[in-house]
């Protein structure tokens, strides 16, 4: 009996402490997330945006690049399109908010200064979106297609994201785009 009591005591200390692990992991993942949500909240939560980004009238298309996505198994070309680049928190803040269209072989990179866990949302968006998220390396994390316009729900990342691509919804599938693919981009004068 008294075995049995200590292996129950045993299993109760190690169940105890591994809840307690998944708590302060869990928290830690919330609070990281929660902060790099923040991190532009000022230009988040605005609903008067900076004359210089939105002007009252709907922003249009404004090519700054081309991207090109490739197959992660063979790395051969799927498609290329145009973007347009929000590489600064008045950009980023913005994106493809105020928009009735994107041409449909166009799309908006994000670039930030650092990998670390993103959330996007789709205020003031009319336009369903595919919404792609990328590491360092330009390999693609995670997808959300279809998103939903107008919604204020969250759309994280999932993992560190140095790059997030937002094309038009419908895209990932027409190409078979998926988690593991990867592109390139260049920015030019033009």
């Amino acid at each position: 009996m008294c075995g049995e009591q200590e292996v129950i005591k045993k299993r109760t200390v190690i169940l105890i402490f591994l809840l307690g692990l998944t708590l302060v992991s869990v928290g830690a993942y919330t609070y990281r997330y929660k902060n790099a949500f923040h991190e532009e909240k000022g230009l988040l939560n605005r609903t008067n945006y900076p004359e210089s980004i939105y002007s009252g009238k709907e922003p249009q298309f404004k090519k700054e690049g081309e991207l090109i996505f490739f197959r992660k198994e063979t790395q051969e070309k799927i498609v290329r399109i145009d973007i347009e680049i929000a590489d600064n928190p008045d950009k980023r803040a913005i994106g493809l908010m105020f928009r009735r269209s994107l041409p449909s072989n166009a799309g908006m990179l994000f670039i930030y200064e650092k990998p670390q866990p993103l959330f996007f949302w789709m205020k003031n968006t009319y336009i369903p979106l595919d919404i792609i998220f990328a590491n360092g390396n330009m390999q693609i994390l995670t997808i959300h297609k279809n998103t939903k316009p107008l919604s204020e729900k969250l759309i994280p990342s999932y993992s560190d994201s140095l790059y997030v691509v937002e094309v038009n919804a419908g895209f990932c599938d027409k190409y078979s785009i998926k988690v593991g693919d990867y592109f390139r981009f260049e920015t030019k004068a033009l």
